[in-house]
């Protein structure tokens, strides 16, 4: 069989996933981020708040509902105010008058006619025309009024009088005694005076507006100035007494005016004011019509922001996962390149995301939202780093569909924090309990203390912290039921498993046990070696362990083949029958075979490695060797005796392969003194190391230092130097 052909047979392992090559990766990252932040967008979006449930007047309220900001809603119309509102807006509308512009000419025309209907003879009966007689004032005498006439013309009347009735006109607004006073009652801030299809406004304190009775007063004084004593009260008489105003007031327009001024008068609303935090609803409380408005006002406030929030919603979405993942480019390369690792952190947060919209358009209160789950999953699942980030961005991201709180956010992001820690060493799904009373206990300490920081009802943060207390219990199980799921989805192995993994009964151990016990005792020597030696570097002991009880289930095919197994010499002596190159074919093929039985047995991804990557492509020395001193003819190829590989890529393949190297190496060892077994241990490490075969892994030089010490120190206990009882000599 050729090499080639060989190692193409003995990569039999399934991936979690096909391997992705790096181009396409840079092209699925962005599409994974973008479709979770796309999803979780959605999800604020569609379905129903917790103020549009369809409740109506006497409902029973089911749960407790606290206003997520400070708001006022409209209780309802304020009669009074809305009727003194319109009253001021009629009052302040102002008046609108017509400006007769030829009121002086009409009354120079008036007073001309007049002094023309005089007599020229003082004993002529009077011709005045019937007309004329209401114009004349009853205090003035017909002589007085015929001397006057007898004197001056009309026309040198007129033109006496004229510059001061023309001027006064000119300048003054003259309205009527009734018009004044009732504008003086109504008091607008304006009136509004129409001539020639124009209008002008001006204020009511105007000093051109006046009345007729200070008009008259006004003019009297201005013509006693310029008449003579003989003429002046005759014609200041006539003049007063026939004055007009030029101010007419136009009922119809001023009505229009006020009604349009009332019409554009809101009604007046009284307002109550809601601050951030006070209930809104007791649950088992009737809903009243008052609570309706309240919940009315909410919804049309989230709702005329809801567009513009889900945006916010998936840009804050997209740069957070993108910084997540971006990160771990650079700090966790391994992480950044397995896609079904990113996978699983978008299905968790989008998982969450979907109980946090059910339970906040449901009955149940937002304390019993299950964030620290988020915490506990990936911390199980991947790692505490990533643990950390992703329990910071849920916390933020829930905190702001409740309601832009920061009380729930706060709490929901110290659970998940510990949450993530109280679970890095869990191997037995009761401390998933421990772990979510832990989490329930911080939550509930945490709102106590904001509670007395903001300065908020005892009830309040009591009954909300009790419930954040069960929320800790609720999410274990959660992370319970879910937990086997993602394990197996995702092919992940968690502690949990592997101390499942870990039970001596498993099936194979027990079958290698019976057919392979040198291979079951040296699998149990190399997983204490390696348990011990990853604890001292920071590796996981646990998968240390577990992968070194199953490393060699490959020799259960043909166990009388390794020396560990070889109890009788006709087993020593069945690879002297077969050429070197078919008996290093045996030996490596039990690589194979225990990659057939692994996935027969149903063993996780991280197990598998164990088996796969435990030798690397290190080479079958001893038969290698006794190939070179028989060989003849025929090339020998050293690929021919080189297992497949690939070389351990973690710490904890690594610690196994040094530890198997070491404990197989030791065992033939025929005086096991302290010196040879140090310098024995140092070698086989060194040599390791000068072929490449730990190049593909984490461990440091620092790191081979400790494993080389602790691999003597137990490997010396196990060869210890037995006292010497009285008599053991003699027997």
């Amino acid at each position: 069989m050729k090499v080639k052909k060989r190692r193409k047979i003995l990569k039999l392992r399934k991936r979690p996933l096909p391997e992705i090559s790096l181009k396409l990766g840079y092209l699925i990252r962005p599409l994974i981020i973008f479709l979770t932040a796309g999803i979780i967008s959605g999800i604020y979006y569609f379905g129903l708040e917790v103020s549009q449930l369809s409740l109506k007047e006497g409902d029973i309220a089911l749960r407790d509902v606290y206003a997520p900001f400070d708001f006022q809603y409209r209780l309802g119309i304020d009669e009074k105010k809305t009727r003194e509102a319109k009253e001021n807006a009629r009052r302040s509308a102002g008046e609108v008058y017509s400006l007769n512009r030829n009121a002086s000419k009409e009354l120079l025309q008036l007073l001309s006619d007049i002094f023309a209907s005089l007599p020229e003879n003082e004993d002529v009966q009077p011709s005045i025309p019937q007309g004329l007689l209401p114009h004349i004032p009853q205090d003035v005498k017909f002589g007085d009024l015929y001397k006057v006439g007898k004197r001056y013309t009309g026309s040198q009347i007129i033109s006496m009088v004229q510059p001061v009735i023309t001027e006064y006109y000119k300048n003054r607004y003259i309205l009527s005694l009734q018009d004044f006073r009732r504008l003086v009652q109504v008091n607008p801030s304006y009136i509004y005076i129409r001539s020639d299809g124009n209008s002008i406004q001006i204020p009511l304190n105007n000093t051109r507006v006046v009345d007729l009775g200070k008009a008259r007063e006004e003019i009297s004084q201005e013509l006693r100035k310029i008449l003579g004593f003989r003429e002046r009260d005759v014609i200041t008489k006539l003049v007063i007494w026939n004055m007009r105003p030029n101010l007419i007031y136009d009922r119809q327009q001023t009505e229009q005016l006020k009604e349009l001024a009332e019409g554009n008068v809101s009604d007046v609303y009284i307002y109550r004011q809601v601050k951030k935090n006070e209930k809104i609803l007791s649950r088992g409380e009737k809903v009243t019509k008052e609570d309706l408005l309240k919940l009315k006002e909410i919804t049309q406030r989230t709702g005329a922001n809801k567009f513009p929030t889900t945006v916010g919603i998936f840009l804050f979405s997209l740069l957070f996962l993108s910084i997540i993942t971006i990160s771990y480019k650079f700090y966790n390369p391994k992480f950044y390149q397995d896609i079904s690792r990113l996978l699983l952190v978008s299905l968790v947060i989008v998982v969450i995301v979907t109980i946090t919209k059910f339970i906040i358009i449901s009955p149940l209160p937002s304390y019993l939202i299950p964030v620290a789950m988020g915490g506990m999953l990936i911390g199980m699942l991947i790692s505490f780093p990533v643990a950390i980030k992703v329990a910071i961005f849920l916390s933020i991201l829930v905190g702001i569909m409740i309601g832009d709180n920061v009380l729930p956010a706060i709490c929901f992001l110290t659970g998940s924090i510990t949450g993530s820690l109280a679970v890095r060493d869990v191997r037995k799904r009761s401390q998933l309990l421990k772990a979510g009373l832990l989490v329930g206990e911080i939550q509930f300490l945490t709102l106590f203390s904001l509670g007395l920081f903001f300065n908020i009802s005892h009830t309040y943060f009591i009954r909300e912290g009790l419930i954040a207390l069960s929320n800790g219990l609720f999410s274990s199980f959660l992370v319970l039921g879910l937990l086997p799921i993602l394990e197996h989805g995702f092919k992940i192995t968690t502690n949990i498993r592997l101390l499942e993994l870990s039970d001596l009964n498993h099936p194979l151990l027990k079958e290698l046990l019976l057919k392979a016990p040198g291979t079951y005792h040296h699998s149990l020597i190399v997983s204490n070696l390696a348990e011990q030696a990853a604890e001292t570097v920071g590796a996981n002991p646990l998968l240390a362990r577990v992968g070194g009880y199953f490393h060699d289930i490959g020799k259960l095919e043909k166990p009388e083949y390794f020396s560990e197994n070889q109890m009788q010499e006709k087993d020593k002596s069945r690879h002297e029958k077969l050429t070197p190159s078919m008996s290093s074919l045996i030996i490596i093929n039990h690589v194979k075979k225990g990659l057939e039985l692994a996935q027969k047995y149903k063993l996780p991804p991280a197990i598998i490695d164990f088996i796969e990557q435990h030798h690397g492509t290190s080479l079958v020395y001893y038969f290698y060797h006794k190939a070179l001193e028989n060989k003849g003819e025929e090339e020998i190829k050293e690929e021919q005796f080189r297992y497949p590989g690939p070389k351990p890529q973690t710490k904890e393949v690594a610690i196994v392969s040094l530890a198997d190297a070491v404990e197989a190496a030791t065992r033939s060892l025929q005086e096991p003194t302290p010196a040879r077994i140090k310098g024995l241990v140092k070698e086989i490490i060194n040599n390791k190391f000068v072929e490449g075969e730990l190049g593909e892994c984490e461990l440091t030089l620092k790191d081979l230092n400790k494993i080389s010490e602790v691999f003597t120190r137990m490997i010396l206990s196990i060869h210890h130097v037995r006292v010497e009882y009285p008599g053991e000599k003699k027997r």
